[in-house]
């Protein structure tokens, strides 16, 4: 499962974890980033991750207590039911040919209250939309929005619908905002309504219904 990194290690997706959470699940965890920041903060949280890269698995292997070799797209988690308080998928479900299904799978291994964190590439970004439009391209490329290795495209309103039909209640929705300069400019003078455009990705926090 190929993991896309907009920021490093992820620091974004740390400051909504909250500091009470005992039990995490990192799916697609990489080379571990997220899980070396989570242990720095919290050496007792209990830190679970899933990944299909034997060797990022390998390197990741120090910082959480298991790291299970497997594709989530197999269509069940080897962990208990309802027993994480907070699930992460940073950059993983537009990776995956069913992220509806998935989405259902990891709600029966979530205790009441937990939350779901997700981040998602943005396909209406400004960029994508001007090589599209403008010049008929639709080039994939290492990483990023047209990564070679995303199956899925989504808009803002597609994500929404996407977790609102497979049973999750958003909590917070936050723009990861892109562009220039005088784009970010011209976009606060239009008291942000340009956010869509020029939104890299969004990041979710969820919440079973």
């Amino acid at each position: 499962m190929h993991k896309t990194r907009y920021e490093g290690d992820r620091k974004d997706l740390l400051k909504l974890i909250p500091h009470r959470v005992s039990s995490v699940l990192d799916i697609g965890c990489g080379e571990g980033g997220l899980g070396r920041l989570l242990r720095e903060r919290n050496s007792s949280v209990k830190l679970f991750a899933l990944e299909v890269n034997e060797k990022a698995a390998s390197e990741a292997a120090r910082f959480y207590d298991t790291v299970e070799i497997c594709d989530i797209q197999n269509g069940s988690l080897p962990f208990s039911t309802e027993y994480f308080d907070c699930i992460v998928c940073g950059d993983v479900l537009e990776h995956l040919y069913n992220p509806w299904e998935t989405l259902s799978i990891l709600k029966n291994h979530m205790k009441l209250d937990s939350l779901l964190i997700v981040s998602l590439p943005n396909i209406r970004y400004y960029r994508v939309l001007r090589e599209l439009i403008l010049k008929g391209n639709w080039t994939y490329k290492p990483s990023g929005i047209l990564d070679w290795s995303h199956i899925r495209f989504f808009t803002l309103k597609e994500m929404k619908k996407m977790f609102d039909g497979a049973g999750y209640v958003i909590e917070k929705t936050i723009p990861v905002i892109g562009g220039s300069k005088d784009v970010k400019k011209l976009n606060k003078l239009l008291f942000y309504k340009l956010n869509d455009f020029i939104a890299k990705q969004y990041i979710f926090v969820l919440k079973c219904k």
